[in-house]
């Protein structure tokens, strides 16, 4: 929190915002009267300006002399930022495309406090640190990815979300979006520009490598490997990067004579951990708790302990600036809205295509995917999505109480929440959903996808990582998330993405290309099986010693003996849903770590 920047703003008796701390903060102009905050990296640095070395904030501040507002379009990185403009008297805040620093503020009309961390916007004296009720009744549920993106665990704190800036004026806040890399009647990638995928996805990872990437997050998946591929092939200077690898050693889950053969093929030192060594009972909870008080959200992985002591064993051998595959399950594989999208168009051969590669990539049975992508996710999806449609044209206060009937039959017995407000909150949550802006021809596969660059669901996983790897002394970075590769990975038509019978072909062939010593494996690794023995194993003890949902009760979201008995079933193996017993585990855990100490 220390080394980190915070802008503070009573609009009504000051006339100009306070820069209170931050390790990159540069004051500019006339008389030093304008100011610049930053946090984060930023490539291309030389395109941005000078003739001289300079501090990221200074670059800021020439690139904003140049194009203003404007600039958020010209930066490449990942940034939270703050502009005081003495001469038009604004504060102008940004965040990079892909939210990949956080930025969070609190404003009630007439004082602002914008901060990358939160937790510096709670040490606020006058800031309301009440929990935000309804996100954790959410959250205990796993009903994660339907609330608006800027909300956080704090019923007053807003997330500033990914590809936004703000400008405050005249005692005026206003809220813009600057990017949006597939808009409505967006065109698809042109055969040109395919062609180009592998060149655009270089220049994503030397980008990384400019800041100083020193170390490959290795699994075994074609994800991680491509970018070590292409890190290895660009990183020609100094000593090779480092592959930094987790191994499952449970048998469906051991990618480990995979990521060994990876990184000697290579050149690649390796750091390899198994899992057995990363976890335990203190792991598990005594790992998550530490994790849980700096972390703005619940932790979503159980894993995300392990891998605080993998990170760990990576310090101590001097690494600190880790590049991830975080992204590419999202862009690379096909949603299920392809299925609907063939199917209304009637082009059965396509829809044929789609439910092969599904059965070549994952390792369900085929006739599970048949029904996955036929009934559930094309014919039962695109009949919902329809009859709210009609109703709501029709009659929208006949859908409203199918709606609100229908959140009441899904809730668990254990959810009791007290009182009408939050029921009420809860319930018009599903009804105020915004439908996604669409242009005329485009279907569901595009609904999908142009809701991912602003997920809230991937806003707290990046914040929450942020956060945590923040405390280690390590920069994680996602050449994946780079604006310019996100452009065109997005417009990537589907039918080419399951090009050859399986999903992910860009990053298939390329693998095949470069290391075609190497077999990596045809099918994708699913850990659900690990998760539910490892969780049943160590979970218990650990909910045991908490107690139980203390808090939970006492914020009146649950009742703690429904509560045990659905987690006493999911511990035993008599039943239950993996999910919301993490997520109640997880929640009460990070209510305690951040409520009461």
């Amino acid at each position: 929190m220390n080394n980190t920047w915070l802008v503070r703003w009573d609009t009504t008796h000051e006339r100009r915002p306070a820069f209170l701390r931050g390790s990159d903060v540069s004051h500019v102009g006339p008389g030093l009267t304008s100011s610049v905050a930053f946090r984060g990296y930023l490539f291309e640095r030389g395109e941005l300006c000078v003739d001289r070395p300079a501090s990221d904030s200074s670059l800021v501040a020439s690139a904003y002399a140049r194009w203003q507002s404007a600039l958020f379009d010209k930066l490449r990185g990942g940034f939270a930022l703050a502009i005081w403009d003495e001469e038009r008297r604004c504060l102008v805040v940004g965040r990079d495309a892909m939210g990949l620093i956080p930025c969070f503020y609190w404003w009630n009309g007439r004082v602002l406090v914008v901060s990358p961390s939160l937790d510096a916007i709670l040490s606020q004296p006058d800031v309301d640190a009440r929990v935000n009720r309804v996100l954790v009744a959410e959250s205990v549920q796993h009903l994660l990815g339907s609330q608006p993106v800027d909300e956080t665990y704090y019923e007053t704190i807003r997330r500033l979300p990914p590809a936004h800036s703000f400008s405050l004026r005249e005692g005026a806040l206003s809220l813009a979006r600057y990017w949006d890399p597939i808009p409505p009647g967006f065109a698809w990638a042109t055969e040109d520009e395919l062609s180009r995928f592998t060149s655009v996805l270089g220049t994503a990872v030397e980008r990384c490598l400019s800041v100083g990437a020193d170390s490959v997050a290795l699994s075994g998946g074609f994800d991680s490997v491509s970018l070590a591929v292409m890190a290895a092939e660009r990183h020609r200077q100094g000593s090779p990067l480092h592959a930094v690898s987790m191994r499952f050693t449970d048998l469906p889950c051991d990618e480990g004579q995979t990521q060994r053969q990876v990184a000697q093929a290579l050149g690649m030192p390796q750091l390899m951990r198994s899992l057995d060594e990363c976890l335990d009972d203190d792991a598990l909870l005594e790992g998550l708790l530490a994790i849980s008080r700096v972390s703005p959200s619940p932790v979503m992985s159980m894993w995300q302990p392990m891998y605080d002591r993998l990170l760990r064993c990576a310090g101590d051998l001097g690494l600190s600036q880790l590049i991830m595959g975080t992204g590419g399950d999202e862009m690379f594989y096909v949603n299920t809205g392809y299925g609907t999208d063939c199917l209304a168009a009637l082009d059965l051969h396509a829809l044929w295509r789609f439910c092969r590669a599904l059965q070549r990539t994952w390792p369900s049975s085929p006739t599970s995917i048949a029904r996955y992508v036929l009934w559930d996710g094309a014919v039962k999806a695109e009949l919902k999505r329809r009859a709210r449609s009609l109703l709501g044209q029709v009659s929208p206060r006949t859908r409203d109480l199918i709606l609100r009937r229908r959140f009441r039959r899904a809730c668990p017995s254990w959810f009791i929440p007290f009182d009408g407000d939050l029921i009420g909150r809860l319930e018009r949550r599903r009804i105020d959903m915004r439908p996604v802006e669409m242009a005329p021809g485009e279907g569901a596969y595009v609904r999908a996808m142009r809701g991912l660059p602003q997920s809230p669901t991937f806003a707290m996983e990046l914040d929450q990582t942020c956060a945590w790897t923040s405390q280690l002394g390590f920069r994680l970075l996602f050449p994946y998330f780079d604006r310019d590769l996100v452009e065109l990975s997005l417009r990537i038509p589907p039918s080419q993405l399951i090009a050859g019978g399986r999903a992910k072909a860009p990053l298939r062939r390329l693998v095949a290309e470069r290391l075609p010593a190497v077999g990596l494996p045809s099918r994708k690794v699913v850990f659900s099986r690990l998760f539910h023995t490892l969780f049943r194993r160590h979970g218990r003890r650990a909910w045991q010693a908490l107690g139980g949902p203390i808090v939970l009760n006492e914020l009146g979201i649950v009742d703690p003996r429904g509560a045990n008995t659905m987690m006493d079933t999911y511990f035993d193996g008599a039943g239950g849903n993996g999910a919301k017993a993490w997520m109640m585990f997880s929640t009460e855990l990070w209510l305690r770590a951040r409520t009461t100490g």
